[in-house]
């Protein structure tokens, strides 16, 4: 019976070619159309979601709010996350700093080949880094890549541009042309759906040396800093942020008259979507446009779902002398619906494969 039924589907489909190929095509664009924004969706939603600890890793921004301006920043001065590791070490796990030295070009010189590049993606972490993040290690030790004063771990494209196929590990790179960096380490590049990138990274240990003092990494009027808190398994980030009033007035005691300021724990996965803050690492996007190109794709759905069924029933009126005819041969009411409904499920499934089709020929542009 069922062979019996699709031989009659394609038979009457093929009959009414103008009339499939409107119906299939439209279908099957409505159906790419919501393929496509469904993975613009779940690309946006799987931000930092990589890290293994993600549901643990929070960052600390730092609001200061004055009678004349109310500044809500992602950065924090440089003593914030080691006294956090000190006053909280109950609750927080690790800490690790991003500082980008604040220089629009930075241009790397490998002395080997007196070949210098431009690197974008340029930050002095914490030999926590690791730790924290999941980020893969090629070559050397995370546990100690970023221990020593001038050291680096670059990722594999700049281990290529620098050196190549040889082993980068040990060799020098030249900042500024006046500093040696040590390469102890190659990792892996982090997914796209990061919230920041990585081309070459410094430990924390060479900022004296390259700025010649230790003392503004001391002050609390600046922040330049990304700080970034582990905190241990089953600690509430809520609970931690209830302690903050208390640092804070310990240790922004130079503030000035009437300023006040405010620390937040903003969870990791939040970053890309629900942050807008002064000095970003990157430019975020905004979960408004998720909810937004949702609704689109439901449309659009429900548009092209409404637009097959009034084509299918506007030909049926064509039909009524052949379900007249099977009805006086005998057929009984469930054989004529499982006919009608093989054929609509054929041109569906048709149309699916179309628009998988469609899919995998814009991918790339898409992409």
């Amino acid at each position: 019976m069922i062979k019996n039924y699709l031989k009659v589907a394609l038979r009457n489909l093929g009959k009414r070619k103008g009339f499939t190929f409107i119906n299939v095509l439209g279908l099957a664009i409505g159906i790419a159309s919501c393929l496509l924004i469904a993975a613009y969706v779940f690309h946006e939603l799987s931000y930092d979601r990589f890290h293994e600890k993600s549901d643990r890793i929070y960052r600390v921004t730092q609001t200061t709010e004055t009678s004349s301006k109310n500044e809500a920043g992602a950065t924090t001065p440089f003593p914030v996350a080691p006294t956090l590791q000190n006053d909280f070490s109950a609750q927080i796990e690790k800490t690790v700093r991003f500082f980008d030295m604040q220089e629009e070009v930075r241009t790397i010189l490998n002395t080997q080949t007196e070949e210098s590049f431009r690197v974008d993606h340029f930050y002095v972490v914490d030999s926590t880094f690791f730790d924290v993040f999941s980020a893969e290690l090629i070559r050397g030790n995370p546990q100690k890549a970023l221990n020593d004063p001038m050291s680096a771990v670059i990722t594999e494209e700049q281990a290529r541009r620098f050196f190549g196929n040889k082993n980068p590990i040990g060799k020098q790179l030249t900042f500024k042309g006046v500093e040696d960096f040590t390469v102890t380490g190659v990792m892996k590049a982090l997914p796209e759906t990061s919230h920041f990138q990585v081309d070459m990274l410094v430990s924390f240990n060479s900022l004296p040396k390259l700025y010649g003092s230790r003392a503004f990494m001391e002050r609390w009027f600046w922040n330049p800093c990304w700080t970034y808190v582990l905190l241990k398994d089953g600690v509430s980030p809520r609970e931690l942020e209830s302690q903050f009033p208390d640092f804070i007035d310990k240790n922004y005691a130079n503030r000035e008259e009437g300023e006040t300021v405010t620390l937040s724990l903003q969870s990791l996965t939040d970053i890309h979507l629900y942050s807008n803050l002064d000095q970003e690492m990157e430019a975020n996007g905004s979960i408004f446009y998720v909810y937004l190109f949702t609704a689109v794709a439901v449309l659009i759905l429900v548009i092209a779902a409404i637009n097959f069924m009034n084509l299918s029933t506007d030909r049926s009126t064509e039909r009524a002398r052949e379900v007249g005819m099977r009805k006086v041969l005998g057929a009984q009411r469930k054989q004529l619906f499982g006919q009608f409904m093989g054929e609509s499920m054929l041109m569906t499934g048709l149309g699916f494969m179309l628009a998988l089709f469609l899919v995998y020929l814009s991918l790339p542009w898409f992409n």
